[in-house]
């Protein structure tokens, strides 16, 4: 896929058309100034167009202040943005425009004519004309490898993402990019392990804080107890009282002791349900979804037939655990249903229980009889919450147990395939070697072998040690990036063929000189936002050609003042 077209235009009127080509592609400054004018604002409007939310065009993205005038020009200015893009041949004009309606903000959208005004029905035919139907990692965690629009982790080489995002999450990411054969091996072997981890606090919830060992002994102890108290009822002389009603009022008690037991099991299933709901919430971050994206995305989920993407301001990591806190709701409806039915059998069998003992109350000597039942009752009751948790406890282990064998049959698949996967490293590390050593001069990067000491998949990068200081950090991830693209190109993998570079002022400037020309010379699609003073080891002429915007304090993009 490559960027044509961006014409952003109000009222019909085009306020901004930019053409894009093959190689380096410059916005800029002209004048001395060339801060807050909107040239990381013509990357955010395509980004927009490709499926994010779009409200860093309007919230500065380092302190989330917001630009109202930005913001009702955008909202209320009637703007709207069309992108043409070009993916294997086929030309594809997508347009974007927000609306606002009472206080609800809409995103109205379409690609060739077909209206998707749905933030999660668009992301999703973004995705689709990429013909991208990974489910894990999403699209747009891929295409966050190809765009740099986060200060954050714009210095990020190998771990490009949010910091949120697991090494297992990241070997799943460079496995589809590489197009690894044992994907979807890698994907279940992630699952099952994000289900053990699942599983693993799951115990330590029930056992709270005890070991399990604790929970045996207690209910050896109780069942001691539960003995003595079984012999006092046997001996406990009952002349003079009714046989039948003293048995009536033993059999109206074991089905209350039943009903409680039962009642306090479901009870706890529903406290650890709650606990589990305040764990996922407590998870969902609040943090804008341009600024971190996909956070700690996980491939597990409770309904593995749901594929919704995150919500329009909420990264996917926040609509994963709140779809999983959701289930957890709906699940608890059940169990509260049930709590009431038994709670209902319970309440008829206490008062047919207050009904015998009011038969034969007038026996004082049957108290110290009701004392011995009652104590039973409460020790049945406990010994039945106890004995649920070693019995979940130990349902969860096998559980884990069978997992950790599904894994290692996994690992061996995975072992096999790898055998073939160097070669195709081997293609992006041409291209990466060729690049980095030419902006590094002394050294250069490339992935390392796929096959660590345990003989499972890893993705390394060698010499990344040697590129700290001096606007290293920054030059060695835009070249891993531009190498990303000329891998596209020489693969035809379905991924962009272009990238988006911000936030490039602390890059040295030899480096990031050779670096816009190496985007020309390899014809690599870049498009950067920079500094006029970044410019400077650049020729007249090459600069002219190249820039595909200039901007200024008297024209900004979106010609507010």
């Amino acid at each position: 896929m490559q960027l044509i077209r961006l014409v952003v235009s109000k009222n019909d009127e085009i306020i901004r058309e930019v053409r894009f080509k093959d190689g380096i592609n410059i916005i800029t400054n002209t004048g001395l100034d060339g801060n807050q004018i909107g040239k990381s604002t013509t990357l955010r409007a395509i980004n927009f167009c490709l499926g994010s939310s779009g409200e860093s065009l309007w919230l500065d993205p380092d302190n989330k202040v917001k630009n109202n005038e930005i913001y009702e020009a955008i909202v209320d200015g009637n703007i709207k943005f069309n992108l043409l893009i070009d993916i294997n041949g086929e030309q594809y004009n997508i347009f974007r425009q927000f609306e606002k309606r009472k206080s609800r903000l809409y995103r109205i959208s379409s690609i060739n004519g077909l209206n998707l005004n749905s933030q999660e029905s668009f992301k999703k035919h973004i995705a689709s004309i990429f013909s991208y139907n990974c489910t894990n990692p999403s699209f747009p965690t891929i295409k966050n490898r190809f765009i740099r629009l986060d200060k954050s982790v714009a210095n990020g080489i190998l771990k490009y993402n949010n910091t949120y995002t697991s090494d297992d999450q990241y070997r799943l990411i460079y496995s589809h990019i590489f197009g690894f054969d044992g994907h979807k091996e890698l994907e279940k072997e992630y699952n099952n392990k994000m289900d053990i981890t699942s599983m693993i606090q799951r115990i330590r919830s029930l056992l709270n804080g005890n070991t399990e060992s604790e929970y045996i002994d207690k209910l050896r102890s109780i069942d001691t107890e539960l003995n003595l108290l079984y012999e006092k009822e046997e001996d406990y002389d009952i002349v003079g009282i009714h046989h039948d009603g003293i048995e009536n009022i033993r059999i109206c008690r074991k089905e209350i002791s039943r009903l409680s037991t039962i009642i306090s099991n479901i009870e706890i299933r529903l406290n650890y349900n709650n606990e589990t709901i305040v764990d996922y919430e407590s998870k969902i971050s609040n943090i804008d979804a341009e600024t971190v994206f996909n956070i700690y995305e996980e491939a597990i989920t409770i309904l593995p037939d749901v594929k919704k993407s995150f919500e329009d301001v909420l990264s996917f990591h926040n609509s994963l655990f709140k779809r999983k806190a959701d289930y957890v709701r709906e699940q608890n409806k059940n169990i509260i249903s049930e709590i009431d039915i038994y709670n209902n059998r319970l309440d008829i069998h206490l008062n047919i229980e207050k009904s015998l003992v009011k038969d034969i109350s007038n026996e004082s000597h049957l108290a110290g009889f009701i004392l011995i039942e009652k104590e039973i009752q409460n020790l049945r009751e406990t010994r039945g919450r106890y004995s649920y948790i070693i019995d979940e406890v130990n349902n969860i282990k096998s559980d884990i147990k069978d997992l950790e064998t599904q894994n290692l049959i996994l690992k061996d698949i995975i072992n096999h395939k790898l055998i073939d996967f160097k070669e195709k490293i081997s293609i992006f590390n041409r291209s990466c070697n060729e690049i980095t050593k030419k902006v590094f001069r002394s050294f250069s990067l490339y992935f390392g072998s796929p096959i660590d000491q345990e003989q499972s998949i890893k993705f390394s990068l060698v010499n990344i040690d040697k590129t700290s200081g001096d606007g290293s950090p920054r030059a060695a991830a835009m070249a891993l990036d531009m190498a990303f693209v000329d891998y596209v190109k020489k693969t035809n993998a379905k991924l962009p063929a272009f990238t988006l570079q911000d936030y490039l002022e602390a890059t040295d400037l030899y480096k990031l000189t050779t670096l816009i020309k190496l985007a020309n010379e390899k014809r690599i699609q870049t498009v950067i936002s920079v500094l006029n003073d970044k410019l400077s080891l650049l020729s007249e002429d090459f600069i002219k050609n190249n820039v595909v915007l200039f901007l200024s304090k008297e024209d900004k993009f979106f010609k507010v003042l």
